[in-house]
């Protein structure tokens, strides 16, 4: 099922859960827009350049990266990053 807002997503979902989410397949980053007014530490990775670019200048979202999944899994691992929440919702 596609998600036709981010708000549709955070509709069922527990109002007291934050913390770090990540969102694969960030596109143009509106739902890491949204999340982070949700009180999340949001995170994402795309394949197109120039989308993160985009989320990085236009939206001041740092934890953004062009990079695979499995990239981002060994960068996370070295990194001890972990999520709460994982998305690769489809739009």
């Amino acid at each position: 099922m596609a998600w036709r807002k981010p708000q549709s997503f955070f509709k069922y979902f527990p109002s007291n859960v934050r913390g770090r989410l990540l969102d694969v397949g960030c596109g143009d980053g509106r739902f890491l827009r949204y999340a982070r007014e949700k009180s999340f530490e949001v995170w994402g990775i795309d394949f197109d350049k120039k989308s993160v670019e985009n989320v990085k200048r236009n939206l001041g979202i740092d934890t953004v990266f062009a990079i695979s999944l499995e990239e981002f899994y060994e960068y996370a691992k070295e990194s001890r990053l972990k999520f709460g929440v994982i998305t690769f919702l489809k739009y």
